[in-house]
């Protein structure tokens, strides 16, 4: 199931001919020289393919993390781990679903709710991490900031490649050049080093600040702003609400903080529950709470939490 739904990926990307369909699993799998002359699975096979591929690498794991003020302050993570091919998918869904916002908009008549980061030089970004990582250490980390995202995976730029010149036209280098061509194919990440200039170019068409990249503690540390976020979340605050830590909380509405630092996730249903009041009457506080900035939600409605503005956070 899983090489179909690679198959299908890489057909649809017109990387891969309609014939690809009738062929055996195994008949693909040497065609992608991902069996050895032992008739064996390669690593890279397993990775892409296998079912549970921390039993091949420790370090196989995706993980996302939201952090408040510091380092210390994390609200809420999560743990990726599935095949590789079928990792950019996941990661992109929580990520749209927990971590990021996504303003609605019209497009003419049409409802559209884009993330907040463009969403294919997002998804570009993860899939490099992924075919870039070195792994024989340690798994990928996602820290999600109210400011900013940083993406770290293991292992250091090619002696061809620095962070002055990545930006521009480039011979593609990956580490790992049989999960590349696997991505490649299924039209995940670009080939001849274009992907970057892709990441570039679509930052830039939305008037958003280009990602940065630096080598750091053993690996390539991507840095992405969150410029539509802070824009939405000081927009919530308004203009004449004054300076939040200067707020008076009423008993209630300090009864609801206690109950989201418990769970972030806690629906306005439970905490009627919880507070012995009308659900309508939770829903007006929230509002009420996040017109004035103490509080905000992230992610979708139905997967999402709220998270609390740091003056309240204590």
């Amino acid at each position: 199931m899983r090489v179909n739904y690679f198959v299908n990926f890489a057909i649809d990307s017109k990387r891969l001919d309609e014939s690809a369909k009738h062929e055996s699993v195994d008949n693909i799998l040497r065609k992608l020289k991902l069996v050895n002359k032992q008739g064996q699975l390669t690593f890279a096979a397993l990775m892409l393919f296998g079912k549970d591929i921390e039993n091949f690498c420790l370090s196989a794991s995706f993980r996302i993390g939201r952090f408040g003020a510091t380092q210390a302050d994390l609200i809420f993570d999560d743990n990726i781990v599935c095949p590789l091919i079928k990792m950019p998918e996941r990661i992109m869904q929580t990520l749209r679903s927990r971590y990021l916002i996504a303003p609605v908009k019209y497009d003419g008549m049409r409802r559209v709710e884009p993330l907040e980061i463009p969403e294919d030089a997002l998804r570009e970004m993860i899939c490099n991490s992924i075919v870039h990582k070195d792994y024989r250490g340690t798994f990928i980390q996602m820290r999600v900031w109210d400011d900013h995202i940083d993406l770290w995976n293991s292992g250091v730029f090619p002696p061809e490649i620095t962070s002055e010149n990545l930006m521009t036209t480039h011979e593609s280098h990956p580490r790992n050049e049989l999960i590349a061509k696997v991505f490649y194919l299924a039209g995940f990440i670009e080939s001849w080093g274009r992907g970057y200039e892709k990441i570039k170019s679509a930052f830039a068409k939305e008037n958003l600040q280009i990602p940065t990249f630096e080598q750091v503690r053993g690996g390539v540390l991507a840095t992405i702003q969150r410029e539509r976020f802070v824009e939405l979340r000081n927009q919530n605050v308004g203009d004449n609400v004054g300076d939040v830590s200067e707020m008076e909380l009423t008993e209630r509405q300090k009864n609801i903080l206690s109950l989201i630092k418990d769970n972030p996730y806690i629906s306005a249903t439970q905490m009627s529950v919880m507070l012995s009041v009308i659900k309508r009457t939770i829903e007006r506080e929230l509002a009420v709470m996040k017109k004035n900035g103490i509080i905000y939600r992230e992610g979708n409605a139905r997967t999402g939490c709220w998270v609390i503005n740091s003056p309240y956070k204590n």
